[in-house]
């Protein structure tokens, strides 16, 4: 690729010679022609779709890229704000360097005599890419009279700053680099993270548990900011609930305060190359200071996807709605309406959870491949050789299907599979653990009475959670009362507001606020009364 610029008749290379030798296995085809007049946006947006066009798409999940469309780069850029003299910028996992670019931009808007501009990118293909566009962008704005100072490593952003701190927690405000940054501006790599991993031994007290790298990405970046620097950041919503992230959230949250939240609602457009299974937000905020003053509301925005992004529907709601900082374990729910505003009212009412009506949740104990030999047919359980095997696919909404005719699975399990297999056969609430696409709603859950089967035991599979009492009985009332609940849109919306997986896990569901027992014992009445269960499975 030659780029041919007026008036300083710069000319740019492509280095693709170098790019043959950095990745051999990938046939590079010829290059995308470039505008003389491109924006820098407009070139990393080119460079990036024809990177993708040639790399394998297990490449790029394998690192966890996930590139950022030149609209999200531009909307992420005007969140940073208004800029001041020689700000200094940090763009880690850069990719192609869009993000980076898309501040060079705003700068320009903004007439910023000066800028520096530090990148991370430790895929040496696109550290040679990345290289190449804040080249352009270099010169691209010297040409507008700005003086751009970029520095570009090939190097991996948590490594580079573990060498960079040596004090005990990169949280405190002495464990910032030598010169802290004004902004932080990340797309970051996505993929869970275990505790083997060399980079969570590096950064120990930011990746307690299991964890993920964006996280890890987030809290880096968090902490290299100056006090009163920006923070912006596109990721999946993961991170808002769920015991997974609970000491990110605690952290991040005592150094980010966030001011402006932009969620996307589908899980697909934002990243529309990207097999993405959870929705995406932008969080802009700023690092905490002693000075620091926290606005009584958080700008809360929303759009569909990129397609409506330039005119997103935005309104101001109360911190207290988004973010209970004195929790110890800070949610961040996302309410997008009035109605979703009162629901958490509601919610927060309520003191009950499984714990106080001593209630547990499990997870199906039978995990198919370990145990083949145990499995059997629906005829061997008919015999009364064997005990029923419940699957994912037999439970509906209010309803258990068994047997099923055309499932090609051993719907039984043998009754010398021993306790920890199988389970007692007693009334309780059966859960899918993950919702199918086609569900409009996140929770499955059925009754199981106790005499639904006549054996003493029944196999659970793993993909199902089961309600019930260790020490006692769920009457069919308490337990249809229960189930009705947690299918109802009501439930469904609190979690959406809390989370964007599509599955909710048992703990979750452990904190999930609960109406008091004589309530759900009564719903669970007139259903059982006025004979609606098949009904209520229908709508």
């Amino acid at each position: 690729m030659v780029l041919e610029r007026t008036p300083g008749h710069t000319t740019e290379v492509l280095p693709l010679s170098e790019l043959h030798c950095l990745a051999p296995n990938i046939v590079w085809g010829d290059p995308p022609v470039i505008s003389s007049d491109s924006s820098p946006v407009a070139v990393c947006q080119i460079i990036g779709d024809w990177y993708v066009a040639h790399s394998s798409e297990t490449r790029r999940h394998s690192a966890g890229q996930f590139f950022t469309p030149s609209i999200v780069a531009r909307f992420m850029a005007q969140l940073a704000g208004t800029f001041h003299d020689q700000i200094r910028v940090l763009d880690p996992g850069s990719g192609v360097g869009i993000l980076a670019c898309a501040v060079c931009e705003s700068a320009l808007a903004q007439q910023m005599p000066t800028l520096s501009i530090t990148a991370y990118e430790s895929d040496p293909v696109l550290f040679a890419l990345c290289s190449f566009t804040l080249n352009y962008a270099r010169e691209f704005l010297h040409e507008h009279g700005i003086e751009l100072l970029v520095e570009v490593y090939q190097q991996d952003f948590v490594e580079a700053m573990a060498e960079q701190t040596t004090q005990t927690s990169l949280w405190t405000i002495g464990s910032q680099p030598a010169q802290p940054f004004d902004l932080v501006i990340l797309n970051p790599p996505y993929f869970k993270v275990n505790q083997t991993d060399h980079r969570a031994t590096l950064v120990k007290d930011i990746a307690q548990g299991r964890t993920n790298m964006y996280t890890m990405f987030m809290s880096l970046a968090a902490s290299s900011l100056r006090a009163g620097g920006r923070f912006v950041s596109i990721t999946p919503r993961s991170f808002c609930s769920g015991a997974y992230f609970k000491q990110f959230r605690r952290q991040f949250f005592d150094t980010i305060t966030p001011e402006i939240i932009h969620i996307f609602d589908s899980r697909r457009s934002t990243f529309e190359d990207a097999d993405v299974l959870q929705e995406n937000i932008i969080l802009a905020g700023e690092r905490k200071s002693i000075a620091s003053l926290a606005s009584p509301s958080v700008i809360l925005s929303r759009s569909h996807g990129i397609g409506d992004l330039a005119h997103p529907f935005a309104q101001q709601v109360a911190r207290k709605h988004i973010l209970d900082e004195r929790q110890k374990d800070p949610l961040l729910h996302l309410p997008t309406s009035d109605v979703d505003r009162h629901l958490l009212e509601v919610f927060s009412h309520w003191q009950n959870t499984l714990a106080t009506y001593k209630l547990e949740i499990s997870t199906g104990p039978v995990v198919p491949f370990r145990c083949a030999d145990l499995l059997t047919s629906v005829e061997t359980v008919k015999q009364g050789e064997a005990s029923p095997l419940l699957w994912l696919q037999h439970v509906h909404r209010m309803d258990i299907q068994w047997p099923l005719d055309t499932f090609d699975k051993a719907q039984g399990i043998s009754q010398h599979a021993g306790p920890k297999l199988l389970v007692k056969n007693t009334t309780m609430v059966i859960v899918r653990r993950f919702s199918a696409k086609e569900e409009t709603r996140r929770i499955t859950a059925a009754v199981l009475s106790e005499d639904t089967f006549d054996t003493a035991y029944i196999g659970l599979e793993n993909h199902l959670n089961y309600l019930y009492r260790p020490r006692g009985s769920l009457s069919l009332a308490e337990a249809t009362g229960l189930a009705v609940f947690l299918n109802s849109s009501l439930v469904d919306r609190y979690f959406r507001i809390t989370n964007g997986n599509t599955q909710i896990n048992a703990a979750e569901l452990r904190k999930l606020p609960l109406p008091r027992r004589e309530q759900l014992d009564q719903v669970g009445e007139k259903v059982i009364q006025q004979g609606i269960m098949h009904d209520l499975a229908a709508s």
